[in-house]
């Protein structure tokens, strides 16, 4: 009966704030609203007022990229459903995939954008678009979104991150967006890019003047003994930039540093999802 008496009491002394919230909920429920903005500015507002001013200067700071599966297995008439890949399991699933990006200085973790994502290829859709959307809405321009590559939003999201003043030094994505093309995309604007390297086949990195895909580059490099943190280090040439220019990416003197001032204080999660563990004794 006490419990009872304390519930009826609590919300009996706050019914009079229900008229209040009510816009609240009509907002929270708008689909016509940008909340990817909304989001943006809300975390790049809570970095720059709150944990900068907790933070060193010259603590390293991270945007952090990541995309997990939105499963739908029991739906058949959702807007823009797919089949999409489960990186876990391996299998394909119907529903969706959420790529995310978040701001990180190895203690905190700020959200910052999302995109929800079907699939890029029309044969892998079960449902399309409405055709009815008006086409100057923020919703019509997150449909057409969803259905490009990964890779073309992940640049899109870091550019509207950067754009709106957030302030990073590195990008850390796993295996799955290392594409030469997407990390010389991300460093034309400023920022470096940490990530774990997916063997295939197709992809070369040119080394002694030799091009070698990644299984054929790890033979050839010649690795510490013992347990080392970093079996092995090597300057490849990932690409050119528009001048011609060589761009080098992994040089040991720039991977000592990322592993002595900023691996060690990352938070276990994201130690996960670049995959360090492996590294360290």
């Amino acid at each position: 009966m006490k419990t009872q008496f304390n519930i009826v009491a609590y919300s009996t002394q706050f019914s009079h704030l229900e008229k209040h919230l009510k816009p609240l909920y009509r907002f929270l429920n708008s689909s016509r609203c940008n909340w990817r903005r909304f989001l943006l500015l809300l975390g790049c507002g809570l970095i720059q007022t709150k944990v900068n001013s907790l933070t060193k200067e010259e603590r390293v700071k991270v945007l952090i990229f990541d995309d997990s599966l939105f499963s739908r297995t029991r739906s058949k008439a959702v807007e823009l459903l797919a089949n999409v890949h489960d990186h876990t399991t391996g299998k394909y699933i119907r529903g969706f995939r959420m790529l995310t990006l978040g701001w990180s200085d190895g203690n905190t973790f700020v959200p910052l954008c999302f995109s929800l994502l079907s699939s890029h290829k029309k044969s892998s859709r079960y449902v399309e678009m409405n055709d009815g959307i008006d086409k100057r809405t923020a919703e019509y321009q997150r449909r057409k979104e969803a259905v490009k590559k990964s890779s073309e939003t992940l640049q899109g999201l870091l550019k509207q991150a950067l754009h709106a003043g957030v302030q990073a030094s590195y990008v850390l994505f796993d295996s799955w967006f290392n594409f030469p093309l997407t990390i010389l995309n991300v460093l034309e604007q400023g920022v470096h890019v940490i990530c774990m390297l997916r063997a295939i086949p197709r992809v070369y990195y040119v080394h002694d003047e030799q091009k070698l895909n990644l299984n054929a580059l790890y033979r050839a490099v010649r690795k510490k003994r013992g347990k080392a943190k970093m079996l092995a280090s090597v300057i490849i040439t990932l690409g050119t930039d528009e001048q011609g220019k060589e761009v080098l990416i992994l040089t040991e003197e720039k991977f000592q540093e990322i592993f002595d001032k900023f691996l060690s204080s990352l938070p276990k999660y994201i130690k996960g999802l670049l995959g360090v563990s492996v590294y360290e004794s």
